[in-house]
């Protein structure tokens, strides 16, 4: 059992806090309102981590934190404040902050947050088992929305560092707790069907077959991310805007990641889906 440390000038907070942290199996084994007490706590009961309001009397939250680094470099801090400007997150990731919440405190992103910061490597571990089924789910009904036909899939398979394409690949960055990327690869003709039987009508050149394939691939890694935010709400998943890689076949290095990747063989081709994420936890935003 994870213990906690709330610093807090207003109590009636603290029990906010400590009721939602309390509820979620953590043990809460001290509270300050001030730097004095929160100095003195700490070093009377080491919690492993430590939810910090910004705005308090006297010594604000950052000089709380500067401070209780000089008792233990490695103190873990979760922000929780009404306030969250960009000055203020900017100060916090000097600090290395873990986490920031915002007022009032949702108790779901509270137990998230503190989560994150005292287990880091169990959360990539659930994300690690979660992701590619997820993945592959999104891919499904990715595919029979836009083309109203089913995929049967190749077992999954671990991932070579590069990966040469059969034709047009579409990149997706994964941003959040983790960073990661999607790949989605197929050929032009494959991508040339998806597009016909998508639009109900030849497509009319390359750039509109490969804007097709470019969305199809939006909606696979935005969905899937969805689903991995509610099962693991400590990842905060985003996607960044796709790129395309056309004509011949280059290689695709992703150095750094670990990555799972699965063959979708359907009645239009077969596509080849890549994802993975790397292990060790970004800033917050």
């Amino acid at each position: 059992m994870a213990k906690v440390m709330i610093v807090d000038d207003s109590p009636f907070s603290r029990n906010i806090i400590a009721d939602a942290l309390e509820e979620a199996g953590f043990e809460v084994v001290s509270q300050a309102g001030c730097l004095e007490e929160a100095l003195e706590e700490y070093s009377r009961t080491r919690p492993d981590v430590i939810t910090m309001d910004m705005v308090m009397p006297g010594a604000d939250g950052l000089e709380c934190v500067r401070a209780l680094r000089l008792e233990n470099p490695e103190v873990k801090v979760v922000v929780v404040s009404s306030m969250k400007d960009d000055e203020l997150i900017k100060e916090a990731k000097k600090l290395h902050v873990a986490g920031y919440v915002q007022k009032p405190v949702d108790s779901v992103e509270l137990v998230a947050a503190v989560r994150a910061a005292v287990a880091p490597d169990e959360v990539f571990g659930e994300l690690d088992n979660l992701y590619m089924e997820v993945f592959q789910d999104a891919f499904s009904s990715g595919i029979a929305m836009v083309a109203k036909t089913a995929a049967e899939f190749n077992s999954q398979e671990a991932s070579d560092l590069k990966y040469t394409s059969l034709g047009v690949a579409v990149v997706i960055g994964i941003v959040g707790r983790y960073s990661g990327r999607m790949i989605l690869d197929l050929s032009l003709e494959t991508a040339t069907a998806l597009t016909k039987v998508a639009l109900r009508r030849e497509p009319k050149n390359k750039d509109e077959v490969l804007a097709m394939v470019a969305e199809f691939a939006n909606i696979i890694s935005g969905n899937a991310c969805s689903v991995l935010n509610k099962k693991c709400k400590e990842v905060r998943l985003r996607v960044t805007p796709p790129s395309i890689f056309y004509g011949g076949t280059p290689e695709i290095t992703t150095p750094n990641i670990n990555k799972k990747a699965i063959f979708a063989e359907t009645a239009y081709g077969t596509m080849y889906l890549n994802v993975g994420f790397k292990r060790g936890a970004e800033a917050w935003t």
